[in-house]
């Protein structure tokens, strides 16, 4: 049984096409885990809050072995400041 991606309620209006990259990367993670079931992987990430950058968006989402999901607790905006973050030189 893979594990399942949730969102905070807060987070109803996220953009649909931020949403649908987060679910994917998400989804990913979540097979990574599993694929990892019992080693240290498992128990480090569901002790700590993860963080995830997708789009300039920055997510912190909970690992709950226990439910086998995977909740997106907050998310923060894109801002000026992280801007030098999510460059690429050329």
């Amino acid at each position: 049984m893979a594990y399942s991606v949730a969102f905070s309620h807060s987070l109803a209006d996220l953009p649909a096409e931020v949403r649908t990259r987060v679910r994917q990367n998400l989804e990913e993670i979540g097979r990574t885990i599993e694929s990892a079931v019992g080693g240290i992987l498992l128990e480090s990430v569901s002790q700590s809050p993860m963080q995830l950058d997708v789009s300039g968006w920055r997510f912190f989402f909970k690992v709950e072995p226990k439910n086998r999901r995977l909740v997106v607790t907050s998310a923060a905006p894109p801002h000026a400041d992280r801007a030098h973050e999510n460059a690429r030189p050329k």
